[in-house]
């Protein structure tokens, strides 16, 4: 048993020893090999093997036995086979020895994941497969699958060296490896024409130097990649740095060097990578880069020129215009015949459009230059819009057409923002609604609160007309500037809605349309809402006060007219009764009213008879009346003042309204008088206040002389900055209008002056005259001292509102 032993340890070191070194490049002539090896040290009549490839298909790949090559062995002979090592099968029917006789079969499955199959030896009846037997042949069977795996790893790395020497062939990049003994060195073609080596000549060390040191005498940066190398090589550091090579190259490479040390090679890799496409545009996009800075520098410097070039012409074109406008305001006080009165007004709306034309101008050219700047504040935005439809109403009545406003219950009674930058647009809207309504129309302007799509809460404005519409080709394009629907009709300048999307969406906000042609049109504008931090206080909480008390208000009105109000005060004990007819209310079984509202242009010449039916009447005789209409009304003329108790002014305000409400309802706050065309001729008294101005242009100095004589009994005036610092070094000054374009010394040095001269007293109120519109929003007028401003012309109201402001709470 033991020589048994030694026996089959003998053959399998011998089987070890004869599978050693040996180098193939063909699969069945290694699997050949094997089987004579394993004939000669093994007791098998035959061998052979039988490979399993992937469509379930068994072939006899190599044997000791010619005649049974390439035969099939069916693959349900195998399944069972399949993960064992090592089986002896009595092969009676001769299914893998092909003979009559029955053999001994001996089958090895193997598996090297490239190659799977088994390894077939039969034997006759005599043979001992002992233990020892098995022993051996499952070594060797470990040793065949070593050599076939080693066979696979030498072809799959050999399939992959050709393939990584292809790619880097052709590599349009030169690859240059050169190692330390420059016995491993590679070159691909692009290297070989970098360095400008002949490909058949031998690779010596001397010829890779000398080829690097001609490369790098081409170099524009030598000097550079030269003292770079010295760090880079010397300490086997692995770098990329650009060489800029000269004539007849003419290219930039980043060459990428790596330093390599591995067992077989170890020396350095160097690859040039050819930026010189990137290395121009680079150059080019500097150039491109600087020409531009240069063009910005002067575009800057030319919107600088025109700036002072707009400022100036506003200041020259307004200083006239300023004479002529204010020379009609002094001429209306004056008696007028008929005649007369119609061309002063002919010149004063003239110069007023006039003086609009040159605003929209210079404001968009400010917006263009990006001059213009937003100033916040808290305001209230209910108070804004009645404002905008004050200026308005009266040119809407001359062709019968009404101004409603609904504010929605949840908008905030007050925002921060620029409230001159919203009026502006929401007068923009407004002006054009009028322009473009048809006679005997209603424009509406809602007010509301929404969510945008980024979920932020947003004011919206709506300002809805009832003109002609505007046709969808136009749509699209009515925001653009200098655009008109019909450049024949009614004038502008075209800037108007270009000038409202400007400062929208300077604001963080957008506007847009709504129109079907011939159906009027929607125009709206929404803006971020913004409170300051405080807490905001929403229209329906202020009137949630009308839920304490039960009352009943009347109104003489139409069902269009009073339906803003039915907004405000619907789900409340507030009821509202509105009827057009006096006889339905009276006769009607509705709740006694505490006010009865009534809309004189519903009724006109029947006012007098409405009154008299709700007076005598004994449910209302007593009913406080509230007359709401437009001033010179000529049926309110005729009336007796003390049959009703108050008068309302249209546009009704909500503002007013509410004040009404408190006082007769809730018992509180005061009731705002009407205005009226004719203001009460009693002027503020101003007590003995010292004022000076300083205006150097004669028509001005007239216009301003004669706007304070009427509030003044005396003031000073000089026109030079000079003399303005003569005066108030003699003199203590409450106020002070100061022009800005003086000659000599101008309006805003004169004031810095004057600050230091009242430092140590008190300062004088200083208000700027300019006819420069960008002086408002610049910071020079802050940082020189001036407390307010009043643009050119001077108009008498803004004038006298001054120095009510400054004086009179002084």
């Amino acid at each position: 048993m033991i020589l048994d032993q030694k026996l089959w340890l003998d053959k399998t070191t011998q089987f070890y020893r004869q599978t050693t070194g040996k180098t193939y490049f063909d699969l069945r002539e290694q699997l050949e090999d094997i089987l004579q090896i394993i004939l000669k040290i093994d007791v098998a009549e035959k061998a052979y093997f039988v490979r399993c490839f992937e469509d379930f298909t068994a072939v006899i790949v190599s044997s000791s036995d010619l005649n049974i090559l390439n035969r099939r062995i069916p693959m349900e002979y195998l399944n069972d086979l399949r993960e064992i090592n090592y089986k002896v099968i009595d092969d009676v029917w001769g299914t893998f020895s092909f003979e009559k006789n029955p053999k001994r079969v001996i089958l090895q499955y193997f598996d090297t994941h490239e190659i799977k199959g088994f390894l077939v030896k039969c034997y006759g009846n005599e043979a001992v497969l002992n233990q020892s037997f098995k022993y051996y042949s499952l070594l060797c069977k470990f040793r065949i699958e070593e050599v076939l795996q080693t066979h696979q790893n030498e072809h799959d790395l050999n399939e992959l060296k050709i393939r990584f020497e292809s790619i880097l062939r052709a590599s349009p990049m030169p690859i240059i490896f050169v190692d330390d003994l420059t016995k491993g060195t590679f070159i691909n073609d692009k290297g070989y024409d970098l360095l400008e080596i002949d490909r058949n000549a031998p690779i010596t060390p001397e010829i890779i130097s000398s080829s690097f040191a001609r490369l790098i005498k081409q170099l524009k940066n030598k000097a550079e990649v030269e003292q770079q190398a010295k760090d880079y090589l010397i300490f086997n550091q692995d770098k990329a740095w650009p060489w800029r090579l000269g004539s007849p190259h003419n290219r930039t490479y980043n060459v990428i060097t790596q330093h390599t040390n591995l067992k077989s090679y170890k020396g350095r890799l160097w690859i040039f990578e050819d930026i010189s496409i990137e290395e121009t545009t680079k150059e080019q996009l500097q150039n491109i880069n600087q020409q531009l800075f240069q063009v910005a520098k002067k575009e800057r410097h030319e919107n600088t020129l025109k700036s002072a070039f707009l400022s100036n012409m506003s200041h020259e074109i307004r200083t006239p215009l300023n004479g002529v406008i204010g020379a009609i305001s002094i001429l209306e006080e004056t008696p007028l015949t008929k005649e007369q009165y119609e061309l002063v007004n002919i010149i004063k709306k003239s110069g007023e459009g006039l003086i609009s034309l040159i605003n929209d101008i210079l404001d968009y050219s400010k917006i263009e230059a990006g001059e213009l700047k937003l100033q916040k504040e808290s305001f209230s935005i209910i108070e804004l819009v009645d404002d905008c439809v004050d200026i308005f109403y009266v040119k809407g009545l001359e062709r019968n057409i009404e101004i409603r406003v609904i504010f929605d219950k949840r908008t905030p009674v007050f925002i921060y923002g620029d409230k001159n930058r919203i009026k502006q647009i929401i007068l923009n809207l407004l002006s054009n609604a009028v322009k473009f309504s048809r006679a005997n129309g209603i424009i509406t302007i809602e007010v509301e609160t929404a969510v945008n799509e980024k979920g932020e809460n947003i004011l919206v404005c709506k300002i809805i007309d009832c003109g002609d519409g505007i046709p969808e080709e136009m749509q699209s394009v009515i925001f653009e500037r200098f655009t008109q629907i019909n450049q024949n009709q009614l004038g502008g300048t075209g800037l108007g809605l270009a000038i409202c999307k400007r400062l929208t969406e300077m604001m963080g906000g957008q506007i847009g349309l709504e129109s079907v042609f011939d159906f009027g049109s929607t125009f709206f504008f929404s803006l971020p809402l913004s409170f300051e931090g405080n807490p905001p206080l929403y229209l329906e909480e202020l009137l949630s006060k009308y839920s304490q008390v039960k009352s009943c208000l009347w109104a003489v009105e139409s069902e269009d007219g009073i339906e803003p109000f039915a907004r405000y005060v619907e789900n409340s004990n507030l009821k509202l009764i509105a009827s057009a007819d006096p006889e339905e209310l009276v006769n009607g079984n509705f709740p006694k009213p505490n006010i009865i509202l009534i809309d004189t242009y519903i009724l006109q010449d029947k006012l007098a008879s409405a009154i008299r039916l709700f007076k005598n009447h004994p449910v209302t005789g007593k009913v406080p009346i509230v007359l709401v209409s437009y001033p010179n009304n000529i049926y309110l003329k005729e009336l007796d003042s003390s049959s009703y108790d108050e008068q309302l002014m249209k546009p009704l305000k909500l503002k007013s309204l509410v004040q009404i409400l408190d006082k007769i309802i809730l018992g509180t706050g005061n009731v705002p008088k009407p205005e009226t065309e004719q203001q009460d001729s009693t002027q503020t008294y101003f007590g003995n206040r010292n004022i000076l101005v300083v205006e150097d242009n004669l028509f001005n100095q007239k216009i301003i002389k004669h706007i304070l004589d009427s509030q003044l009994d005396h003031f000073d005036m000089v026109e030079s900055g000079e003399e303005a610092v003569s005066m108030v070094s003699q003199k203590l000054y409450d106020l002070i209008f100061m022009d800005i374009q003086l000659p000599g010394m101008d309006g805003v040095a004169t004031t810095k002056i004057i600050r230091e001269i009242y430092a140590m007293v008190d300062q004088p109120t200083i208000i700027a005259l300019t006819a420069d519109i960008f002086m408002k929003e610049s910071s020079s007028l802050e940082e020189a001292g001036f407390d307010d401003y009043i643009p050119k012309p001077y108009r008498k109201k803004e004038i006298i509102t001054k120095l009510e402001e400054y004086l009179v709470k002084k």
